[in-house]
């Protein structure tokens, strides 16, 4: 088995829950670091024993790493991967990719014109809940693909400014999660925010998309509530996802490696010691950073390549004319 080596740029605390998550598998292990605050790369150096750490991201891509992992500030990406391609190092950015799409498309071609494989680490593609979801759109359990809701919380923002430009950012996950799952691309967007508690910042933002074959996804996030929940319905069955518990209906059972479904037509809750657990030994194998190395190797897939990814920021960029429209705007 190959252990590939790789560059962190980035020292906060995304970095050192990659380093967290690299070392749960033997496939990558993340060997040098780089942040402009040198006091951050020494903290991460000192709380993770990474042996190189830098303030120039050039000397970190001189360390001769096999690939770079940004976790870093968006808005310095594009410079990255395009240093990175110079030198032939394949990157892998954690999701949200790019500020906008007019970067997230620079970087898509940096990597066509260098022949360099780029990818996109979105961190609910790497739960095994996730991937069951997956497994049983693809056995047709769910019957016709109805729709697809996604909606993120975060609470803790509503104690901070957030610019109304970016309203639709935390939208992206759950954009890059259904184009996953579903293997079916955006036709027409709509979209709204909502000022509230602070009138200089928007508190809300929903978004509601038309996929191929009449499948409505709506994407929803706000500053005022916590929480994550995802839902897929089908036809034939459904599947609420709220953390650590899956509430599944169906026509029909299912036998799966995360949960199974023993009932025909009735609820059944999925949750406590079983799911945790199995969710805690299936992770190792899906881990982003682990499948990204053994793509490089050609001994895995990889769920987001930069391609795909572009795809979605495409998405993004429609919901953000549809804010300024008010009108539904075509992908």
């Amino acid at each position: 088995m190959t252990s590939l080596r790789a560059g962190l740029s980035g020292c906060g605390a995304a970095g050192l829950a990659a380093i967290a998550a690299t070392r749960t598998h033997g496939h990558c292990d993340i060997v040098a670091a780089h942040d402009p605050d040198q006091a951050a790369a020494q903290a991460l150096q000192r709380a993770a024993g990474v042996g190189t750490v830098t303030s120039r991201f050039e000397d970190l891509l001189a360390t001769g790493v096999d690939f770079v992992v940004l976790t870093g500030p968006a808005e310095q990406r594009l410079e990255q991967v395009r240093l990175a391609c110079e030198q032939a190092v394949p990157v892998l950015l954690h999701a949200p990719m790019a500020p906008g799409l007019a970067d997230a498309a620079a970087m898509v071609a940096a990597g066509e014109a260098a022949d360099v494989r780029l990818g996109v680490l979105v961190p609910d593609i790497g739960d095994p809940v996730a991937e069951q979801l997956r497994r049983m759109l693809v056995d047709g359990w769910f019957g016709a693909l109805i729709a697809a809701h996604g909606f993120r919380g975060a609470d803790a923002a509503s104690r901070a400014p957030r610019s109304p430009a970016d309203a639709l950012l935390p939208l992206a996950d759950d954009v890059h999660l259904v184009a996953w799952l579903t293997g079916r691309s955006c036709v027409q967007v709509q979209a709204q925010t909502m000022r509230g508690l602070r009138p200089t910042a928007v508190d809300s933002a929903v978004a509601t998309a038309r996929l191929r074959g009449e499948v409505q996804a709506v994407f929803a996030t706000s500053h005022l509530s916590a929480g994550r929940s995802f839902c897929v319905r089908g036809t034939a069955g459904s599947v609420l996802w709220l953390g650590d518990t899956v509430v599944v209906r169906g026509s029909r059972g299912y036998d799966g490696a995360t949960f199974g479904y023993d009932g025909a037509g009735a609820e059944r809750i999925v949750a406590g010691a079983a799911l945790r657990e199995a969710r805690a030994r299936l992770a190792p194998a899906l881990e982003g950073h682990g499948r990204f190395a053994r793509w490089l190797d050609d001994r895995d897939g990889f769920p987001c390549p930069a391609e795909q990814a572009l795809l979605d920021m495409r998405t993004l960029d429609a919901m953000q004319r549809a804010l300024v429209s008010g009108a539904t705007e075509p992908v």
